[in-house]
């Protein structure tokens, strides 16, 4: 729950009131460069003229599937925190099994964040103001993989359409030197993302270590993110001054 994992930050919005109306899904499908099919689910709860929003980002197609079950009545008086506690004690996934058990986590946070959003504009407030921080600037990246074979070409045709375009890419093992050059040459790579904890899953990148001696040569200013240390691995990074200090989990 959002209580488990924030802390102190928590007990800042936990008290937040909260009045919610109304409940509306949207159901969202788009094939991706990984070749499979991403479907996510939007929350949107509503009340007192505002609307909050949520996603869940459960990555198995079939488990939005459920979603057509839902018969939960959430309208009322909370606060944050109570309707956490109420959404925590439904099946959200009403009576089926998710491919993967984390799917139940993603489902309750799609609720938790469109409550929290919800919360935060009926106090005409927002979560730095509550947090007593600041906003900074977000830099947003492509996120894609090269398709097959890895040439490179999906990213040089994005930087014809727009040169300030920035990338985090999946290296796999059949990328090569010459990929690896002349995706360098753009000066537009910001992450690799190398994988190694994903583990049953389509995307699944096994530690390979002459692909992460590539990329970690090849792209010295990119961050290195989610290898996988082992044996093999971890001399890449451990003692490789400046290395380490671009990995990122």
């Amino acid at each position: 729950s959002a209580r488990d994992q924030g802390g102190d930050m928590y007990e800042r919005v936990a008290d937040l009131s909260l009045h919610v109306e109304a409940i509306e899904l949207t159901d969202r499908t788009r094939d991706t460069s990984s070749g499979f099919t991403r479907r996510t689910t939007t929350v949107a709860l509503s009340g007192d003229g505002e609307t909050g929003r949520g996603e869940d980002v459960t990555y198995e197609p079939d488990d939005h599937d459920s979603w057509a079950a839902i018969e939960a009545d959430l309208s009322g008086e909370y606060t944050l925190d109570s309707f956490s506690e109420c959404v925590g004690e439904l099946d959200l996934f009403f009576g089926d099994e998710p491919d993967q058990d984390v799917f139940r986590n993603y489902r309750r946070w799609a609720f938790e964040s469109a409550a929290l959003d919800l919360a935060l504009k009926q106090a005409e407030t927002n979560l730095a103001a509550r947090l007593d921080r600041e906003y900074d600037p977000v830099r947003f990246v492509v996120s894609t993989r090269l398709g097959d074979p890895p040439t490179g070409e999906r990213v040089l045709g994005w930087l014809e359409r727009d040169p300030d375009l920035e990338f985090k890419l999946d290296p796999t093992s059949d990328w090569t030197d010459e990929v690896v050059d002349r995706l360098a040459a753009t000066d537009a790579v910001r992450v690799l993302d190398l994988k190694g904890q994903y583990h049953g899953t389509t995307v699944d990148q096994e530690a390979d270590p002459e692909l992460y001696e590539r990329v970690v040569d090849g792209f010295p200013d990119a961050l290195i993110e989610d290898p996988e240390l082992n044996d093999e691995t971890r001399p890449l990074f451990d003692g490789v001054e400046g290395v380490a200090d671009r990995v990122t989990w």
